[in-house]
């Protein structure tokens, strides 16, 4: 069970999240490994997508998370502000 602090950091997280990715973002985490598979991971495991109609909806999407991402910079400045915010005395710094 999260104690309270910790649920303020979930809610931090999901409030940069938000900033980061708005209205897009993927439902599961993929790999792309060449042009011929797709490693999806699931909750409750990992599916290979190896059929040559399937791979390309995933190198699009990627292709539009990428250009939404934010690079270099200001990559590091999203993810060091909400750290900023941590107490130092909670160990997680």
């Amino acid at each position: 069970m999260l104690s309270g602090d910790m649920w303020e950091r979930v809610r931090l997280f999901r409030t940069y999240q938000t900033k980061v990715v708005p209205g897009l973002r993927p439902r599961e985490s993929f790999d792309i490994t060449g042009c011929d598979l797709v490693t999806i991971e699931l909750l409750s495991g990992f599916l290979s997508l190896t059929h040559p109609d399937e791979i390309p909806s995933y190198i699009t999407a990627w292709k539009q998370l990428f250009s939404i991402a934010a690079h270099g910079r200001a990559a590091r400045t999203l993810i060091k502000d909400p750290l900023d915010t941590l107490d130092d005395s909670d160990g997680y710094r």
